[in-house]
């Protein structure tokens, strides 16, 4: 059975939900703290399916890689892109917090591993700048993009939409 069918479309829902939740915070709840709560957990758990989702992709590959090999390579390209990007995001929020948010973890990290600590710390504090993080989550809302493209030419051909064969006249030609 294709899982991978099943399962794609929520880390396309909870990641793009994410991704305009970190948008409309450039405007408006700017320092709502229920919201970066919501956009935290929302990023964790769209991250976390983006991998069951790439497993049950790679499962389904070998039709696609004999027919299509092309597109079945850039896809999974975009796909890992995404999924990089996403998991890296949700990596930041995990260590801000570990960090800020749990101070006695923060503490006993601190003494035990002070290098590691250190490192933590300076990604902790380059993740809490909104603009790179507003950034990082719009790039990966393109890779997102570009992989539901390919994904749809992958399953119902390149012109199924001009939005797809445009992508798919860009990336795989």
């Amino acid at each position: 059975m294709n899982f991978h069918i099943l399962l794609v479309h929520f880390p396309i829902a909870l990641l793009s939900v994410y991704v305009a939740i970190e948008l409309v915070q450039l405007v408006f709840f700017r320092r709502a703290v229920w919201l970066v709560h919501a956009k935290t957990v929302i990023l964790w758990v769209g991250a976390t399916a983006v991998v069951p989702t790439i497993l049950a992709g790679i499962v389904i590959h070998e039709p696609f890689e004999r027919a299509v090999p092309e597109l079945l390579n850039a896809h999974r390209t975009f796909a890992s892109l995404t999924a990089g990007t996403f998991l890296y995001l949700a990596l930041c929020y995990a260590i801000v917090a570990i960090i800020r948010v749990t101070p006695p973890w923060a503490t006993a990290l601190r003494h035990r591993f002070p290098g590691t600590y250190g490192v933590l710390s300076a990604i902790a504090a380059g993740s809490t700048i909104r603009p790179v993080v507003q950034g990082l989550a719009l790039m990966g809302f393109c890779f997102l993009l570009i992989t539901g493209a390919l994904g749809g030419a992958l399953a119902h051909g390149r012109d199924i939409d001009p939005i797809v064969s445009f992508i798919y006249s860009i990336v795989v030609e």
